[in-house]
């Protein structure tokens, strides 16, 4: 199935939740519950609290889908919901960054299946090469850590994202030339192309 076809069934999907399908916002929300999730535990960093600020993103997605005026932007419109759920929830918990030091134990957000081909010490270095990148994607200021997960994680586009953050454009792009830049820095002494990033 090509791009045009899967844009315009979840249009369809869109159109029909909005009718009161049920069945077809169920559809919406296994389409995208990932995506979310992967956003959200990136800016919050707690998986429970992810979970729960998924669903919240989704109940209130089903509660105002009437307003919802243009079907394409659906997916612009959810991450702006998940994006004001998380800075909601920030500004309650006041969450400290997390240093390159506190490395954490993998998540369910990070969790990878492993290569089947690779050895033991490949998959250890994957595993550590995974670890660091969490950490210093969490090392992030909030607001940075939610143009990398949307722009990366959600694959939503800059202008997207500006809409979805209720940003200029040129914000957007300011806070995602940080975070590679400080990513880059963190980064470097363990990824062989960090100029690349």
């Amino acid at each position: 199935m090509d791009g045009v076809a899967v844009k315009t069934m979840a249009h369809d999907l869109v159109r029909r939740a909005q009718r009161g399908d049920r069945a077809a916002f169920e559809e919406l929300f296994r389409d995208n519950q990932q995506t979310v999730y992967g956003m959200l535990w990136h800016m919050v960093r707690s998986e429970d609290d992810a979970r729960d600020l998924t669903q919240d993103t989704f109940l209130e997605a089903w509660r105002s889908l009437g307003s919802l005026r243009d079907a394409a932007a659906f997916r612009t419109w959810l991450f702006r919901i998940a994006a004001n759920k998380a800075r909601d929830h920030l500004k309650r918990r006041r969450l400290p960054t997390t240093s390159m030091e506190e490395l954490s134990p993998q998540s369910d957000a990070e969790a990878q299946l492993p290569d089947p081909s690779a050895g033991p010490q490949e998959l250890l270095l994957a595993q550590e090469r995974t670890s660091k990148v969490s950490a210093a994607v969490a090392s992030l200021s909030a607001d940075h850590r939610a143009v990398v997960a949307m722009y990366y994680l959600g694959g939503l586009d800059v202008a997207e994202i500006a809409k979805a953050l209720g940003v200029p454009k040129g914000t957007v792009l300011s806070r995602l030339a940080r975070a590679r830049d400080a990513l880059r820095r963190r980064l470097a002494p363990y990824v062989e192309n960090a100029d690349e990033m």
